[in-house]
């Protein structure tokens, strides 16, 4: 069951890694891009969408509304990598929920992320 955190001054509620990262002060490490514009475009079309009762990621119906309505053409490998990194996107925004998550691209915590964490450790145990 999720805690509170009144240290990072969040209620008892999910929050995501990045947001608890930066509730304590503490900027989350981005990996490099090598083709920014892919991810512009994502952020653009939004890589998850609500059906409902949950959320989703984008499908090639929805990149297809949106080059349509933006007369932006999508190639085909563009449309696939959209699609998988909406997919991606989304099953690692449900990993993040764990306040311990490590980031997908680094396996260890930096030096700032564990003096972040024992920061919580002592709030919690004294």
């Amino acid at each position: 069951m999720p805690q509170a955190m009144p240290e990072a001054g969040l209620p008892a509620a999910k929050h995501s890694r990045g947001a608890l990262l930066e509730a304590g002060g503490v900027d989350p490490p981005m990996p490099p891009l090598s083709a920014p514009w892919i991810a512009d475009r994502l952020m653009e079309i939004g890589p998850v969408r609500s059906n409902g009762m949950a959320k989703e990621p984008i499908d090639f119906d929805a990149l297809q509304a949106w080059s349509h309505m933006t007369c932006t053409p999508i190639s085909p490998w563009e449309a696939k990598l959209l699609v998988r990194l909406a997919r991606e996107y989304l099953a690692e925004s449900h990993r993040a929920e764990h306040p311990l998550a490590l980031p997908p691209y680094q396996t260890e915590p930096t030096p700032e992320e564990l003096a972040w964490q024992e920061r919580r450790m002592r709030a919690a145990f004294g």
